[in-house]
């Protein structure tokens, strides 16, 4: 009788120690089940995000080249789902991307999804910002260098500096509405001797390359004390840049010059966007005696040279923008008068197709309000026996300054990024379960 109740005694212990050992392998079981399936959920989390990254990039493309083939348009927005991609596993994943106010101020929402083989939905959602991105972001800007170069005084001082329109024109003599942002960008900078650059802003060349504003030159700004030439806060050696090409709009018939007229009046569109085109295959020959008139918005595309010898005068409220092919050179004699005094409304674009193709010379003695883009050409800004002066800025591939010359940055043109903008991501972030917004309906 004893020896049956030991016996009983040790099978219950038996059974007890196995419920507890079942019970500790379902939880391990269970556990591991568990936190592999948090793995993969963290996995296709990430490869969700990924997507949602993939998808971004695809709407800043379609910006940037303006290439909407595949993408439902609905007024001022556009939605694409991209092809499945395959996540691995025998899982696919769906990128859904909306860009919204294309044409004004661009936001893309991008999102990634996977469904899971047990019914769950992983999504990620990526919001980004955009920003133009700015041609004229200093007041030089130079794809090779730029050259401080002798005029007829002993020792010749060229002022750089800023402004900003929006607040009014620069007043040199009461020295109202001046900035320090008047900065200077190239991979080198020379200065001839007797020569000096007075930068009041900043100065950015290619690291190892020449860099110089003369002797008794300066780089300094209005928290430089005052017995400091070299504010080497403001100088920076990691100069880099990228210059789109820019490429003239179709017209298929040319225009004629009126080479007897002594006023030519272009009246344009009442659409800064979409200005009216004017087209010349040869060059544009505008005599000292000649004035041309710009009412509204007007657009000149010119096959060869343009040389001013007269007066181009754009009307408050209008704008100018030329695309030249070849060279341009204003005399003496030239003028190009904006009656609005605001550097926007005249653009002198340059569509050759080459470094060194094209030559560009500033030789007129009064002020030009305006903006040179022309990232492959040679520019000339001289003020020879006068102090020549420009407001506005440069983009060239060789700038070369000369003499007493003035140029004054409108801090406006930050924010200008072309008749046909590219854009840039100002602001990126992943939105919350919460934030997330239907892409298609």
């Amino acid at each position: 009788m004893r020896r049956a109740k030991k016996e009983g005694s040790v099978i219950l212990a038996a059974l007890f120690l196995a419920a507890i050992g079942g019970y500790l392998v379902t939880s391990y079981l269970k556990a591991t089940l568990l936190e592999r399936k948090l793995a993969e959920e963290n996995y296709y989390s990430g490869s969700a995000k990924n997507l949602a990254e993939a998808g971004a990039e695809t709407g800043v493309l379609a910006l940037n080249t303006n290439n909407w083939s595949g993408w439902k348009i609905k007024g001022n927005e556009a939605v694409k789902r991209l092809p499945l991609v395959d996540v691995g596993n025998n899982l696919k994943g769906v990128i859904t991307v909306k860009v919204d106010d294309r044409f004004t101020d661009p936001i893309i929402v991008s999102e990634g999804r996977i469904d899971l083989p047990s019914g769950k939905t992983l999504k990620e959602q990526i919001e980004i910002d955009t920003q133009p991105r700015a041609l004229f972001p200093n007041a030089i800007t130079a794809r090779d260098y730029v050259y401080f170069y002798r005029g007829n005084k002993s020792y010749n001082v060229i002022k750089i500096d800023s402004y900003d329109s929006a607040k009014g024109v620069y007043d040199p003599i009461l020295n109202r509405n001046r900035n320090d942002g008047g900065t200077v960008a190239c991979k080198r900078m020379y200065t001839y001797s007797r020569t000096n650059a007075e930068i009041y802003g900043y100065m950015a060349t290619k690291k190892g390359k020449p860099a110089s504003v003369g002797r008794y030159g300066k780089v300094y700004g209005i928290d430089t004390p005052y017995y400091v030439k070299m504010d080497q806060s403001r100088i920076a050696t990691d100069f880099k840049a990228s210059f789109p090409d820019k490429t003239a709009p179709y017209k298929k018939y040319t225009n004629n010059w009126p080479r007897r007229s002594s006023t030519v009046t272009y009246n344009g569109s009442l659409d800064r966007s979409n200005p009216r085109l004017y087209r010349f295959s040869n060059d544009l020959n505008i005599k000292s005696w000649q004035t041309l008139v710009i009412r509204n918005h007007v657009a000149l595309i010119l096959g060869d040279d343009f040389w001013l010898y007269g007066k181009v005068r754009v009307e408050n409220g209008g704008s100018l923008v030329i695309y030249l092919n070849d060279d341009f050179t204003i005399y003496n004699t030239g003028q190009i008068i904006t009656k609005s005094k605001k550097p926007i409304d005249f653009i002198l674009n340059s569509v050759a197709s080459k470094n060194g193709r094209a030559y560009f010379y500033f030789k007129s003695k009064p002020e030009i309000f305006g903006t040179i883009y022309a990232p492959r050409a040679y520019i000339d800004m001289r003020g020879d026996n006068y102090t020549g002066a420009f407001t506005g800025a440069v983009v060239g591939d060789r700038v070369i300054i000369r003499s007493e010359y003035r140029l004054h940055f409108d801090e406006q043109l930050k924010n200008y990024g072309g008749e046909s903008p590219t854009y840039t991501i100002e602001q990126w972030q992943n939105l919350k379960p919460q934030e997330m917004v239907t892409l298609i309906p």
